[in-house]
């Protein structure tokens, strides 16, 4: 019977633990202070909604061929946002250094307080080097 390869096996048990791994517990945070979040992670705020970065998309680009862009999409985040057996998504559109204005969900408005790095790229999300920080307060109307 011939043996397997010991860097082989190694590399199976490896696939096997990482497909087992739980999702990551959720970030605990406040009402009305200001938490980070990298794609893929959730936060649940005392007292309201989980919130989750479920994507981040950089700047659209022209493509090789074409000297000039009809419409260039700009850089977003898309949050989903949970109270009360209710979800909802929200996209932000980062463009600039402008910050986004906030978007109200059920009983909340959900506002974008920094993007770090500003100037992301879609390699930088894959690698987990981008965070949107968040603030959740109540909403007053």
């Amino acid at each position: 019977m011939r043996q397997i390869p010991r860097w082989f096996a190694l590399s199976l048990l490896w696939i096997g633990v990482a497909s087992c791994a739980q999702p990551a517990a959720p970030i605990a945070a406040a009402l009305g202070t200001a938490f980070a979040l990298r794609v893929g992670q959730t936060a649940q705020i005392a007292d309201g909604p989980r919130v989750e970065l479920t994507a981040m998309h950089a700047s659209g680009k022209c493509p090789d061929h074409h000297v000039e862009c009809v419409w260039v999409s700009p850089p977003e985040a898309v949050v989903e946002v949970a109270d009360a057996g209710v979800s909802e998504e929200l996209h932000f559109i980062l463009a600039g250094l402008a910050i986004p204005p906030p978007q109200r969900v059920r009983a909340w408005n959900i506002r974008v307080v920094k993007v770090q790095p500003p100037d992301f790229s879609d390699d930088d999300v894959g690698h987990a080097r981008t965070e949107l920080t968040l603030l959740v307060a109540r909403d007053i109307r």
